[in-house]
């Protein structure tokens, strides 16, 4: 029942409905036993603090970042760690701590990059430009933007996404990204993070 109720929370999610993504994940944590299921309760916890951001609730989910922090060590497996550094970030950057996020996105996508994820690596990489970009230091988020290119011409991505960072790109090679270019490359990136959990 308990994993029945969360992957339909992570396709609640993925169909873009944050709030019905919420209601079955916390059917799932009622009874998802967290001693003989420890990943899997983890796993479920995690999802609804993304949840709780999407759903601009950020007071909860600041609180449960800080608490769950010490969970950190416990989770199986270096990917599954980063997944949940990534959505620290998330929630810090809701929040307007961009100094934190930028440090866990940097750290999640050096991580991502050293397992070969290079597309999720990618995807955290433009979460620094927008950390970048709310400190006003749009030369830095150029140069990302450039060295992201390389990533992006050597990975088999979806159509949208690829059109997306060749704007992107050609806006960032002419010194001309601002907020209406960086908001053009996140509403087409959105669909595709949801389809991978975030």
């Amino acid at each position: 029942m308990g994993r029945a109720l969360y992957s339909a929370s992570t396709v609640a999610y993925a169909a873009g409905d944050p709030d019905a993504a919420y209601r079955l994940v916390l059917g799932a944590l009622r009874v998802i036993p967290s001693a003989e299921q420890p990943h899997q309760f983890f796993s479920a916890l995690r999802d609804s603090v993304l949840y709780l951001a999407e759903l601009g609730e950020l007071g909860l989910a600041l609180r449960m970042v800080r608490e769950l922090a010490p969970w950190r060590e416990t989770i199986e497996g270096e990917t599954a760690r980063l997944r949940w550094d990534w959505i620290c970030g998330r929630v810090f950057s809701r929040c307007g701590a961009w100094e934190q996020a930028q440090e866990l996105f940097e750290r999640v996508c050096r991580g991502f990059a050293a397992q070969g994820l290079h597309y999720d690596a990618a995807l955290v990489a433009f979460d620094i430009c927008w950390a970048y970009a709310e400190k006003g230091r749009w030369a830095k988020v150029c140069e990302l933007a450039v060295a992201m290119n390389d990533t992006f011409c050597s990975l088999a991505i979806p159509r949208e996404a690829a059109a997306a960072f060749s704007l992107f790109l050609q806006a960032a090679s002419n010194f001309r990204v601002g907020w209406p270019v960086l908001h053009e490359v996140q509403s087409v990136l959105a669909p595709l993070r949801r389809e991978r959990g975030f």
